[in-house]
């Protein structure tokens, strides 16, 4: 997909401001301000942007794209796309050059164990997920141009980056596969979980938290446990060491905390356990291609939209490795763009690209009104 961009001869502008009719853009439909990357000088002392108006879309034609992340994948996931738009698996040739290896063959033909392992789940969520973004292109064609905001969610991020522009795929991917080397690497110096909570009011989740950390101290095993993602409202997912779950699995009852399932992902993502990859990806972090998304983008790790400042995007796509998601956040502002006229309620649509309905599930727990317009595409 082409950048559709205007130069003048001091500033760029994205498709922030388009026509309800095409992509051009159009400075006489919105302030300046909501538009361009830099302020000029006669506008100095305003507010640097931020999100991007696109008041001239009707909100009923807007749409919000989710990525997903690791924990969705399953083998067999492109079975759909294979059958009614082949053409997309060309992705898969493309990143296969850079990883190294068939991608594809590793998804169609597994098996599960070697799919859920870090070194190429984390790509093969990246790519399918572009795919299924690329079949909700065919079944709406025109829908790159109703876009306002993107979502990705852990790993599902730097897919978000690649459709919303702010990378191309080629430099996306080879991102993805260090960093997928690099957490791999971190997954290896201790044994680790993820493991899906719930609290009430009442729940004393950081009494537990820290009472499992005292326990392995005096066991002489390593204290990590700590959030490592916001879900929705009472609901997070801890990174803990095998002693720390060991203790939080016989006793999080008596701090009213609910332990609901472990997710099938290969070590701690988003804790202190993955602060060496950090390091390890810093230089090549500092040195990422990126362009300011043509929508509205969601960090994962400051939880509120990314700044159209590019060493800010650098900063928040590299730190998100060992800071919580905070995708709890992401999905309150972004169920904020929803109009209300005499009671009646509208909504963008929402829609999960790629494998599984995570995503869609979370959403619905924030809201049962604007759930009605979520729709999963496959991949």
């Amino acid at each position: 997909m082409l950048r559709n961009v205007i130069k003048t001869n001091f500033i760029f502008t994205t498709r922030a401001v388009r026509s309800k009719v095409g992509g051009a853009v159009n400075p006489e439909n919105g302030h300046v301000s909501d538009f361009f990357e830099t302020t000029p000088k006669q506008y100095e002392g305003q507010k640097v942007l931020k999100k991007l108006n696109f008041d001239h879309i009707p909100i009923e034609q807007q749409a919000t794209i989710f990525f997903p992340g690791q924990g969705a994948q399953f083998v067999g996931m492109l079975e759909k796309t294979k059958k009614q738009n082949p053409k997309a698996l060309e992705l898969f040739e493309r990143a296969s050059a850079i990883l190294g290896y068939d991608l594809l063959k590793v998804i169609d033909d597994g098996p599960s164990t070697k799919l859920t392992q870090t070194l190429y789940c984390q790509p093969a969520m990246v790519v399918s997920s572009l795919v299924g973004y690329e079949n909700l292109k065919l079944e709406r064609p025109n829908i790159t141009e109703t876009v306002t905001s993107m979502a990705g969610f852990s790993v599902g991020e730097y897919a978000a980056a690649i459709a919303s522009e702010m990378m191309s795929f080629e430099d996306g991917i080879q991102f993805v596969k260090r960093r997928a080397e690099a957490m791999d690497k971190c997954c290896q110096l201790t044994a680790s979980k993820m493991v899906v909570i719930s609290v009430k009011a009442d729940s004393r989740l950081q009494a537990l938290i820290e009472t499992a950390r005292a326990f392995a101290t005096e066991a002489g095993e390593v204290p990590l446990c700590e959030t490592s993602i916001y879900l929705f409202t009472g609901h997070q997912v801890l990174g803990m060491s095998e002693c720390c779950y060991d203790f939080i699995s016989k006793n999080h009852t008596n701090y009213n905390v609910k332990v609901i399932k472990e997710l099938p992902v290969a070590g701690a993502f988003h804790t202190r356990l993955m602060s060496e990859a950090v390091n390890e990806l810093k230089i090549e972090a500092s040195k990422l291609n990126v362009n300011y998304p043509i929508c509205n983008m969601y960090s994962n790790y400051t939880g509120a939209l990314f700044e159209r400042k590019k060493r800010s995007i650098r900063n928040n796509l590299l730190h998100q490795i060992c800071g919580p998601v905070k995708w709890e956040q992401i999905q309150q502002l972004i169920y904020r763009n929803h109009e209300k006229v005499n009671g009646t309620y509208s909504f963008p649509m929402y829609y999960e690209v790629g494998p599984g309905k995570s995503l869609g599930a979370m959403w619905a727990n924030v809201s049962k009104k604007a759930f009605k317009n979520y729709k999963h595409i496959s991949c």
